[in-house]
């Protein structure tokens, strides 16, 4: 009688032991993944025809639906035909300034690079940016 009585408490203990472990130790995670698309946009001080030498700042803003894709991001100044002559992180509003000292007349834009950060199944990608492309003329 003792046997029988102690190979039912046997597979009473396994039994509430599995269904503990199905019921409480295994909330499935909150997983999410996203895609946000992003804008960048330029600016420059002073305005107008500039002297050779002078430092002119460029300054704008990354603007995305999601907030996580605008703060804190490398943002690179090109110029045309030349490459990257500048880079910046933006702020936790995702302004970002850089300032260059100009010589002669060209073409600039910024950029901000695709991010992708976390893992499956948490996943979000932060997709690359291009602003337009302005003249800084030199007289």
């Amino acid at each position: 009688m003792r046997r029988y009585l102690r190979s039912k408490l046997l597979v009473v203990a396994f039994a509430g032991t599995a269904l503990l472990a199905t019921l409480g130790g295994s909330v499935p995670a909150s997983a999410h993944e996203f895609e946000a698309s992003r804008t960048i946009t330029i600016h420059r001080r002073p305005r107008g025809v500039v002297d050779p030498g002078t430092r002119v700042r460029f300054f704008g803003r990354i603007i995305s639906d999601r907030h996580s894709c605008e703060n804190f991001e490398l943002v690179e100044l090109i110029r045309v035909g030349r490459g990257v002559v500048a880079r910046d992180i933006s702020d936790s509003e995702g302004n970002y300034s850089m300032r260059k000292r100009v010589f002669r007349t060209g073409r600039y834009f910024s950029r901000v690079i695709t991010t992708i950060s976390g893992r499956h199944p948490h996943r979000h990608v932060c997709l690359a940016a291009q602003s337009r492309t302005i003249r800084v003329r030199v007289d």
